[in-house]
């Protein structure tokens, strides 16, 4: 009903009979209630009922108990904006979504900033989106929804939204969602189970966006844009940079126009989020991989919350890193990356 007050008709109609539902983690707002995917409860599944901050002064209160002193807020529910069919409607989604959080949230309590919602069924539409807030200190980031998207983020469809984000100095952030989809790389029905699925989804998403980017020269037509992967850890990253190291070297001559160094330098310059920091079931183990990867990347601490996956700040001061490995994931990244005041 938040949104509903900032949608326009008809989809405004959508939200506002949703009123009196009960909330699900992760509802796609006026699109359908959760399911579960398999007909049965997962086993061990957690059903508690997940911790909200239902205003400003609240999320502050939540984040001061746990010494955290700004934070960048990402759409929860539209974490599967790009599985509506509709782009007109998935477009107000995010416009009323940006209007409430702009409105209501940001200036409300100390810290708080904010992604700002793009569609990526309509990017002539989200990157006049992106527009709007070019301004707006409080907006940190532009917020590129993975799941279930119809064609991966190396499209050229995409260029008007990173053509505005790179404009307004604004980075993107992909962040992705275990769904079911028949696009790749969440085609996961052959994994009889959520063990596979989940092991298998975050990562990939994020190592095949990123693959797709690199590709057909996203970084060299957008120099300055800054790009964030929050989700999927960073376990990942070693594999990838050797990887599309050794096939730029094979195909280095097919690929001279787009790309004008290795892609382990371009990778260099992104953002990465920790969540989950529990990937690897040895701290240690995480705190080698970290260790190695700190000094060369943007890694940034990524909470989760309030999903299940949540991981206290806690556990990275607790890793066996360098201290001023810790001080830059903790927060001296993010300030810089996402140019926080």
């Amino acid at each position: 009903m938040e949104l509903a007050e900032f949608a326009e008709m008809p989809w405004k109609r959508s939200l506002m009979s949703l009123e009196g539902y009960p909330e699900h983690d992760l509802d796609l707002p006026g699109f359908s209630p959760s399911t579960v995917e398999d007909g049965l409860a997962a086993i061990g599944e957690d059903t508690r009922p997940l911790p909200r901050a239902a205003s400003p002064a609240e999320m502050r209160r939540v984040l001061d108990r746990r010494g955290v002193d700004a934070a960048i807020l990402l759409p929860d529910h539209l974490l599967k904006m790009g599985m509506v069919g509709d782009a007109d409607y998935a477009m107000s989604l995010a416009r009323a979504y940006n209007r409430w959080i702009t409105k209501d949230w940001l200036g409300k309590a100390r810290g708080l900033y904010a992604a700002v919602c793009v569609a990526p069924q309509d990017p002539k539409g989200s990157a006049e989106e992106v527009g709007r807030y070019a301004r707006d200190e409080r907006v940190a980031s532009v917020f590129l929804p993975v799941a279930g998207i119809q064609q991966l983020y190396g499209h050229r469809r995409y260029d008007p939204v990173y053509a505005a984000a790179e404009k307004a100095g604004k980075p993107v952030v992909l962040h992705s969602l275990h769904v079911l989809a028949p696009s790749f790389p969440f085609q996961l029905e052959q994994f009889p189970n959520k063990f596979g699925r989940f092991a298998m989804s975050d990562s990939l998403a994020m190592a095949a966006n990123l693959v797709s980017m690199m590709s057909v020269g996203v970084f060299e037509r957008f120099p300055k844009l800054r790009v964030c992967f929050a989700d999927g850890g960073i376990s990942w990253l070693p594999w990838l940079m050797v990887r599309l190291d050794k096939e730029y070297l094979n195909w280095k001559e097919e690929v001279s126009t787009i790309l004008k160094r290795r892609p382990s330098r371009y990778m260099k310059e992104f953002g990465y989020c920790t969540q989950p920091i529990g990937e690897l079931e040895e701290a240690e183990d995480y705190a080698r991989l970290i260790g190695s990867s700190w000094k060369f990347v943007s890694v940034m601490y990524g909470s989760d919350w309030p999903h299940r996956g949540f991981e206290d700040p806690d556990k990275i001061s607790n890793l066996g890193l360098p201290e001023e490995a810790k001080r830059g994931i903790i927060g001296g990244n993010a300030v810089r990356f996402f140019s926080l005041q």
